[in-house]
């Protein structure tokens, strides 16, 4: 529904609602209706109130039979990639054995390690408040990445990867195009400070010609400046082109380290992938790798 430019209450377009719901006007229909208006906020404060969310996501390696028994009704058996949170209640089960360790993968792709054979670490349930603190400052980049991502369709084989890059160099076709994906023409766009600025409302198409079988032409930087940026799939119906939810972050770097930074970058994104392999649909597993170049390019900053 498109809101009129004045506003709700603007007295040009008089009513919304009677201005996009006709039928409203019609005296029968208004009784009814204005009363179900009023009785709706009281009805809504009957819900039972949501849930918390976890303040911390995290991701497990260990070795070892690991559960998290955060509700007790429902213990969750955890394996390699699964999430873990600041609010899990991570404990053993038989078999055990001295040499069980856990791994929680932050959003740095560092680790904080847990092993059993010291002393008094495993007897109970791990200690994850200095964890959940080392994670809090990019906390609030994780949901607002989360809530970018949340709702949008992806798609069961994607056809872009998240990259680094040099500035001033050209995009290599492959380092942003899945080796997975079907050999065909594919058209981008650039949307530029993913993360601070809307999209243009009219894309710029930008054509390659993909085969995984061969190099493909690369994909020109030419006037993108160094930042975190989206690389965006498009779809062309007749003479248009509209974006599609299939994207892709690219951090163009620049600076005297620039190289190393992007090494490091690339090293990390290829781990969470690994990592993440199993969860295609997964926005948590997708946010941790958009701040990952995010950490990056702050540190060229």
């Amino acid at each position: 529904m498109t809101v009129p430019r004045d506003g709700w209450n603007s007295k040009r377009n008089g009513s919304a609602t009677a201005r996009y719901y006709p039928w409203y006007n019609h005296r029968i229909m208004r009784a009814p209706l204005a009363a179900l208006l009023l009785i709706s906020p009281a009805v809504l404060a009957q819900r039972p109130p949501a849930k918390p969310q976890p303040v911390a996501w995290f991701s497990l390696h260990s070795s070892g039979n690991w559960v998290d028994e955060s509700d007790p009704k429902n213990p969750r058996i955890l394996k390699t990639g699964d999430p873990v949170y600041s609010t899990s209640k991570l404990v053993r089960r038989e078999p055990k054995s001295p040499k069980d360790a856990a791994w929680l993968n932050l959003f740095d792709q560092s680790y904080a390690k847990f092993t059993c054979s010291e002393a008094l670490v495993c007897d109970g349930p791990l200690d994850l408040s200095k964890v959940a603190q080392a994670a809090q400052p990019r906390l609030p980049l994780f949901q607002r990445i989360v809530n970018t991502m949340s709702g949008k369709r992806r798609p069961a084989q994607a056809v872009l990867q998240d990259a680094a890059v040099e500035s001033g160099a050209s995009l290599p076709a492959e380092a942003v195009i899945s080796s997975a994906a079907k050999a065909a023409k594919y058209s981008f766009a650039w949307c530029f400070k993913a993360l601070d600025q809307k999209c243009p409302d009219e894309p710029v198409p930008i054509t390659v010609d993909w085969n995984p079988q061969r190099t493909a032409s690369p994909i020109p930087l030419t006037g993108v400046q160094p930042g975190l940026h989206r690389l965006i799939l498009l779809t062309q119906v007749e003479d248009e082109w509209f974006y599609t939810d299939q994207d892709a972050y690219v951090l163009v770097t620049g600076g005297k380290d620039a190289a190393s930074r992007v090494a490091a970058a690339s090293a990390s994104l290829r781990d969470l992938r690994t990592e993440t392999e199993a969860q295609p649909y997964s926005s948590e597993a997708r946010a941790r790798a958009v701040i990952l170049l995010s950490l990056a390019e702050r540190k060229g900053q």
